[in-house]
């Protein structure tokens, strides 16, 4: 087989696929960038957001802590006697002891004494009528009356034996107090912690002197118009500022009810260094990538060419073995196919030759001839006469299917009705062999176009079929069936069966099931190929169902179409009937009787 040359793409080719693999690593090298920027970034936000919360927590639980110390003292005896002698040397005590500047108490009208000496009235404190009311509260920062500086006051509620609130107990306390609770808690290198009402106060913050000083009031820090905004619908998260033209980022979250929130805050540059990291490193591995691709794109483009030249070569060799394999195939089925027709065209010869022999012997040995053998040998003479036109005939018509020339003439006629005469013809014949033979049909009649003699001879050769391959005392059912636009002619026997490795190729052109199964038949390989071409010529299909050792189903589908009328169309029914015996006798010259 002649190998045909292809041209090999030059350098420009392979130029232009290194330029687009270059391109390709660019693109998904920025987007790996980009995904990675988002990942890492959201993850130092989540960090610090998660840090802050924690810490809220922490804080919250300081506060609560100092609470419970203070709803403590104010449960004791002496507390709860409201005797300002009893009340006081305890308060004293418990004010060193814990560090807090002062104690006062007061009665139901807010009106109370002070750990100092000073009578206060302090009815217009919104913490002592939230304590009146059973609450225990921590203001925010207000100018203390005694310190004349900014000081938070804690206060429970003084509850007597019977449990009914009889004034309030309050400890006044530095805001450096909770300053020293979150001085320890920065963010990056120079960032710092702070606390910060809802309403925009500072609380505490590292700069002592800025958180007690009269800016520390709401909305003092435009800078931190952004966070104002956010802890107004957000418990926790996160938001950016700027500061002296330095951008910074800070995290916040809720410590109490109250609507204080602990914050923590740091330059943008030193929370997302790392992100500056990521960067330079992403150019120094996109620089690696790109150069380890141009080697491997390299080394692949050479694999390519090297395994695109082996496998054409391959496919090459390999389709010459295929041809050679089939022709040797199509060798030995057209040798076994003479070896079969020589065969068959040899045995009616010897068989006509002997009989022409012994007839002439009665004729020589007796003046009477005997009539008896006479006939028996001229009966065998004619079936042989018949098995060799039979064998011309579909050498002759599968010559004329190969070349095209044979054709079908179609004319209307009852499909049913010609099946049905068919079946009866041959009853003689299944009689004989001791085979049961059924018709069954769905409808009286279905007119299509077809070609009679090509039907018969369709139906004929799959019955000799059956007739052949079933043993004495099976049956064969021959069925016609409507079904609309299309006919379903079955023809099921009760025989040997076909093997499974054979059922797909048995209509193919000189294909015989294997003479080893078969037993006290002949036949050249070439009737089922020709019934195939017959029904194909017909538009119909056919298929084949078996089972071996149980039978087979030839299963024949024809399209109901018609054709206009003739005027020659006619039928002469004696003649017709005398057409079909004399076809069921070519047809079935390869059965004996015994």
């Amino acid at each position: 087989m002649k190998i045909k040359s292809r041209r090999i793409p030059g350098i420009e080719f392979f130029s232009i696929i290194f330029l687009l693999i270059l391109l390709i690593f660019g693109v998904l090298g920025i987007i790996s960038y980009q995904n990675a920027s988002k990942v890492l970034k959201k993850s130092i936000i989540d960090s610090a957001v998660s840090r802050t919360e924690d810490n809220a927590n922490l804080l919250n639980q300081h506060l609560n802590e100092f609470k419970t110390i203070i709803e403590g003292i104010s449960f004791r005896g002496d507390i709860q006697s409201m005797e300002w002698e009893v009340q006081k040397p305890v308060l004293i005590e418990e004010a060193k002891r814990l560090g807090v500047l002062r104690f006062q108490v007061t009665d139901l009208s807010a009106n109370g004494h002070c750990t100092t000496g000073v009578i206060l009235d302090l009815s217009d404190r919104d913490w002592i009528q939230r304590a009146l009311k059973g609450e225990t509260v921590i203001s925010e920062p207000f100018d203390g009356v005694i310190e004349n500086r900014k000081i938070l006051v804690c206060t429970a509620p003084i509850k007597n034996h019977a449990g009914e609130i009889v004034g309030t107990l309050s400890a006044s306390i530095d805001p450096l107090y909770i300053h020293n609770m979150i001085s320890k808690l920065t963010m990056g290198e120079t960032g710092f912690s702070f606390v910060v009402s809802r309403k925009g106060r500072i609380i505490a913050h590292p700069d002592i002197l800025l958180m007690q000083s009269e800016q520390s009031n709401e909305g003092k820090y435009p800078e931190f118009k952004n966070l104002y905004n956010d802890i107004n619908i957000k418990n926790i998260g996160y938001t950016f500022y700027k500061n002296s033209g330095v951008s910074y980022f800070v995290s916040f979250s809720k410590i109490t009810p109250s609507g204080w929130f602990l914050a923590l805050t740091a330059p943008e540059k030193e929370v997302f260094k790392d992100l500056e990291t990521l960067k330079k490193n992403f150019f120094i591995l996109t620089a690696i990538t790109i150069a380890f691709g141009i080697l491997c794109c390299l080394l692949l483009v050479s694999y390519f060419l090297k395994t695109k030249i082996i496998e054409k070569l391959k496919m090459l060799v390999e389709e010459d073995e295929r041809l050679l394999k089939e022709s040797a195939e199509l060798e030995r089925l057209r040798t076994q196919f003479f070896a079969n027709i020589t065969h068959d065209f040899r045995t009616p010869l010897n068989v006509i030759l002997a009989s022409i022999q012994l007839c002439k012997f009665y004729f020589d040995r007796e003046k009477l001839p005997n009539t008896i053998n006479l006939s028996k040998h001229l009966k065998t003479m004619k079936q042989n006469c018949y098995r060799l036109m039979r064998l011309v005939n579909n050498l002759i018509d599968t010559t004329k299917i190969d070349v095209g020339f044979l054709k079908k003439n179609s004319s209307n006629h009852n499909i049913v009705k010609i099946i049905e005469d068919i079946t009866l013809s041959i009853k003689e014949f299944t009689e004989n062999k001791g085979i049961n033979l059924y018709f069954e049909k769905s409808t009286q009649e279905i007119i299509l176009a077809c070609d009679v003699d090509k039907i018969e001879r369709i139906m004929l050769n799959l019955i000799s079929n059956a007739i052949k391959f079933t043993d004495q005392g099976g049956s064969i059912f021959i069925m016609v069936q409507d079904r609309g636009e299309r006919v379903l002619i079955s023809v099921r026997d009760t025989g040997i069966g076909i093997p499974k490795e054979k059922q797909q190729s048995i209509f193919e052109r000189f294909v015989q099931v294997e003479q080893t199964l078969v037993k006290n038949t002949d036949g050249s390989g070439i009737g089922l190929s020709m019934v195939k071409s017959f029904v194909e010529m017909h538009g119909g299909s056919i298929r084949a169902v078996s089972e071996f050792g149980k039978g087979s189903e030839f299963l024949v589908e024809l399209p109901v179409t018609t054709v206009e009328k003739r005027e020659e169309q006619f039928s002469i029914e004696e003649v017709e009937s005398q057409r079909r015996i004399e076809r069921i006798n070519i047809e079935f010259s390869d059965i004996y009787y015994s």
